[in-house]
């Protein structure tokens, strides 16, 4: 069951696969449920990086801006 959720969200984007709403990395970083309708996202390495990746990209950004090629 748990293989499949995470097809489910990895198939769904940044949607939540149940009620199709949009969702932020800001709508999942503190509770691993969709604010629209609860659905329980399981716990794992695909939620963590949609979670980490606005701030690692501000990170890559700033950094290869303070240091150049």
């Amino acid at each position: 069951m748990e293989n499949e959720n995470k097809k489910l969200f990895m198939l769904a984007g940044e949607r939540c696969p149940q009620c199709k709403e949009h969702l932020t990395p800001a709508d999942l970083e503190n509770f691993p449920r969709c604010p629209y309708c609860d659905h329980l996202f399981p716990n794992g390495d695909e939620l963590e990086d949609f979670i980490l990746k606005p701030a690692l990209n501000r990170w890559i950004q700033h950094t290869c801006q303070q240091f150049p090629k």
